[in-house]
């Protein structure tokens, strides 16, 4: 599901978009020592607003987003995985954000389908094409957690 090269590219991504953000923030603070200097209290906190909100909304809109994507990425790759063998139970159709992912919820049972001890909840990545499972699919799931990192019909 996941290659070196995707994380190479999300990394190639993300520094980018970090320096994208850091032009106009270094300007922005430049302008601040710039005020500060010449005793311009207005301009200064102008100055200083102006950057706190491009900080926040950049972070929020452009780097949160593809860094935690790019962590989950890094974990499914040359993280601690594990294997569990089951069937499809249900997965949702609306994915859900969960970790700072789009995500689909899914139940796998691993051994009776009629015991809701024998449940496992997964989380299957919603920015990769939907598998095309029912319920009842013998399903062999690698994961991190509980999110999955690669699968197999068994």
């Amino acid at each position: 599901m996941y290659t070196k090269q995707d994380f190479e590219e999300l990394t190639a991504q993300l520094k980018k978009r970090l320096v994208l953000l850091a032009i106009p923030s270094v300007l922005l603070l430049g302008g601040i020592v710039f005020s500060l200097c010449i005793r311009l209290q207005g301009l200064t906190v102008g100055l200083t607003i102006a950057l706190g909100v491009l900080l926040i909304f950049c972070y929020t809109l452009f780097i949160s987003p593809l860094r935690s994507y790019r962590i989950h990425v890094e974990h499914a790759l040359f993280g601690k995985v594990r294997k569990t063998e089951g069937c499809l139970k249900e997965m949702e159709e609306t994915p859900l954000w969960r970790e700072g992912l789009m995500l689909f919820p899914m139940i796998i049972n691993i051994n009776d389908m009629n015991n809701e001890e024998d449940d496992r909840l997964f989380y299957f990545d919603a920015r990769l094409p939907r598998p095309e499972w029912t319920e009842g699919t013998r399903l062999s799931l690698t994961s991190y957690d509980k999110l999955v990192t690669a699968w197999e019909k068994e």
